[in-house]
């Protein structure tokens, strides 16, 4: 929609001209929707030079619409709407405002996107309403953090995590793992506040702080300590009970590896199985008395995956399954050392029909 469409609209009501003198009216009160306006300000600003021009109002309404849909109409010739029923509707409906008027790509940040300055850019009155996505939860993890967490932007370390995640939003994403570890718990909530769901590591069930961490006196080892690990899960469920959350339950051992490599004694694939079984419904029950109406999921990842295909593992029917390539882009287990098994990881046909997702690495170092 990026034109030059004055000779066009010259004699005709079908376009509209943005400029300098463009105004945001809003009267949502959502963190998300705040801060998607001010990237849509800031857009505006480094687009056009100011001048003499027709006044155009945005304006956000909201509109009875399903959930993350938005609606651009045009009442008349200075007016444009932006209707949604929700946070992530008017996120996804300001963001498509300025990619597809101003011309600001979802990447703009990470590929140095060079703005030229232009007086007006002149609109055509087309209205639209945007189609529901096909999957329910969509984002990425920022895994190779090491990448950027030590990088400060203008004086920010947190700037860089910002640009990650308005990239999602701009590119219909709505769910982030947001970094690892310590990261995890430093930007989950500037996350939130942008309109993301949170989701978690494989290796840190629920979020929760790791136990090596909080107690790097003891082993850690589930067997010998069971109510310490609760009290870290319980903690976790409180600390973000009040965000948007997929929950991610599991139980994958310290340092993102087998349990048993602390815990020698569950030696078989049916004990290890079980144990990890009982934990899952037990942080599902934590869950489930903290929030209404959780999302859950588990990671099928590396030996979990493999225990679950060879049936030592039992799910919740809801519990969303996440499968997980082995790193360099096949769907089968990732290797451990020189464990390296090979079994597909995909769903069996009518296992859990409609309660997958997939894990698909864009880059990886597996530790070997």
């Amino acid at each position: 929609m990026i034109n030059n469409l004055k000779d066009k609209c010259t004699s005709s009501n079908m376009c509209m001209t943005l400029n300098a003198n463009t105004k945001i009216i809003s009267e949502i009160n959502m963190t998300g929707v705040d801060y998607a306006i001010q990237c849509l300000k800031r857009d505006l600003e480094r687009i056009f030079t100011p001048g003499q021009g027709a006044e155009t109002v945005i304006k956000l309404v909201c509109e009875p619409l399903e959930s993350e849909i938005f609606h651009i109409s045009y009442p008349d010739s200075s007016n444009i709407i932006i209707g949604a029923a929700d946070e992530l509707g008017f996120i996804y409906g300001i963001f498509h405002v300025s990619k597809e008027f101003l011309g600001v790509q979802p990447f703009w940040f990470w590929n140095d996107q060079v703005f030229n300055k232009k007086e007006e850019i002149f609109v055509e009155t087309l209205e639209f309403i945007s189609k529901p996505s096909k999957v329910r939860f969509r984002g990425w993890f920022i895994n190779d953090e090491v990448l950027i967490h030590k990088w400060s932007v203008n004086g920010s370390k947190e700037y860089p995590w910002i640009m990650a995640f308005e990239a999602l939003l701009r590119c219909g994403g709505n769910m982030v793992i947001p970094g690892t570890d310590t990261n995890s718990k430093l930007y989950r909530e500037t996350a939130a506040k942008m309109g993301l769901y949170i989701t978690h590591h494989h290796a840190e069930p629920l979020g929760a702080e790791m136990f090596a961490r909080v107690y790097p006196e003891l082993t850690p080892s589930y067997a010998e300590h069971p109510e310490l690990f609760q009290k870290l899960w319980k903690e976790s469920i409180q600390n973000q009970k009040n965000i948007k959350v997929v929950w991610n339950l599991g139980f994958r051992g310290q340092g993102d590896r087998p349990f048993w490599a602390d815990s020698p004694q569950f030696d078989t694939p049916e004990s290890r199985g079980k144990l990890i079984s009982e934990l899952i419904k037990l942080q599902l029950s934590y869950v489930e008395e903290a929030v209404e109406n959780p999302g859950c999921c588990i990671n099928l990842y590396g030996e979990v995956m493999e225990l679950y295909k060879y049936g030592h593992i039992d799910l919740p029917d809801n519990v969303i399954r996440i499968w997980a390539d082995n790193g360099y882009g096949k769907m089968v287990t990732r290797r451990m050392d020189l464990h390296n098994p090979r079994v597909p990881a995909l769903p069996a046909e009518g296992d859990n029909e409609n309660k997958h997702g997939i894990y698909y690495h864009a880059s990886f170092y597996d530790l070997q």
